[in-house]
């Protein structure tokens, strides 16, 4: 038994390592490269972010998750409910051109067509979806970045201080304003024996 728990903490602290030293790095990565290629890298769409950050942490993503399973419970017993007498109608609209073969294969190309734009429909709406939640995701580690470096800071400066530097960070408009905020926390930590933040602004 004791072998087994030994074995265990092993292969947890190895797949710990493994995230926290390859693939979360990846993913940040790969994540930063994504937005980079969407945006164009325009510094507008870019600060737009910073300016989303400002006004606090999104909550779309949970509100969107939320619709989606709603709208599957919604959808999922009507589906079942319809499914049977729809694909029975489909199979007589085929069978219309059973004993014409150009009628049939018509009919079979108009099928393939709405299957194929009822496909791209599908993917454009993931795909929305998904750069939607990547950049809130994005927008939420910002400040989280932010609160976390400042906890680190606040011990080291006065509570009128520490006010400014949050009625500064609410009125952020450009990634810039958030690099200069950012660094004179991180210098203020630093000078008292903190370590500097790993977080690097995209």
């Amino acid at each position: 038994m004791d072998s087994f728990h030994r074995w265990d903490a092993a292969l947890g602290a190895f797949g710990s390592g493994l995230w926290s030293e390859v693939f979360s790095p990846l993913t940040s990565f790969l994540g930063r490269g994504l937005m980079s290629l969407l945006t164009l890298g325009m510094t507008s769409a870019r600060d737009s972010i910073y300016e989303r950050a400002a006004r606090g942490f999104c909550e779309w993503p949970s509100v969107l998750l939320l619709v989606v399973f709603g709208l599957l419970l919604l959808y999922i017993p009507v589906v079942l409910s319809t499914a049977p007498r729809f694909f029975s109608l489909m199979t007589r609209w085929l069978r219309k051109g059973r004993d014409n073969p150009e009628a049939r294969l018509a009919r079979l190309a108009q099928l393939r067509r709405m299957n194929f734009w009822l496909a791209i429909s599908t993917y454009f709406f993931g795909a929305a979806v998904f750069v939607q939640i990547l950049f809130f995701a994005y927008t939420n580690t910002v400040i989280a970045r932010f609160n976390q470096t400042l906890a680190v800071a606040s011990p080291y400066i006065s509570a009128e201080q520490r006010t400014v530097f949050v009625a500064r960070f609410a009125s952020m408009k450009t990634r810039n304003d958030f690099v200069l905020l950012f660094e004179e926390l991180n210098k203020i930590a630093e000078s008292h024996g903190q370590p500097h933040s790993d977080f690097s602004p995209w």
